[in-house]
């Protein structure tokens, strides 16, 4: 049942990623929302992951491959992930206000880049 339950969230996330290879901060505004790199980088750690361990199929590894080259464009000549979200919190007045939540060097942004960059080299 797990295996199940994991390949199906993994089926949605692939969609997601055919659809876009970069997660928007806010996807019900699409056009004019930012480009976000620590979820995507998140997505693409979480699929490979899953990948390595066996829980589903290798061939989702090709979807999160995809990830790769918007995260590098991302990574700045000294390490820095750029396009990182400064924090969402749940549930504000509109959708304007995850648009207005600006782009910072974040902790997280960085570890999830590493993650996913890390799972990404055991497929060298």
């Amino acid at each position: 049942m797990r295996k199940y339950i994991i390949k199906r969230i993994l089926i949605s996330i692939v969609i997601l990623f055919l659809v876009a290879f970069v997660i928007y901060a806010l996807m019900r505004c699409l056009p004019t929302s930012y480009v976000e790199a620590s979820a995507t980088s998140g997505f693409g750690y979480g699929i490979l992951k899953a990948v390595h361990m066996g829980l589903v199929d290798a061939a989702y590894a090709e979807n999160a491959k995809k990830a790769l080259a918007p995260i590098l464009k991302c990574i700045r000549e000294d390490g820095i992930v750029d396009q990182v979200s400064y924090g969402t919190a749940m549930g504000r007045e509109t959708k304007d206000f995850y648009k207005q939540i600006p782009l910072r060097q974040m902790p997280y942004g960085q570890a999830m880049a590493m993650l996913f960059l890390m799972e990404a080299g055991e497929e060298a």
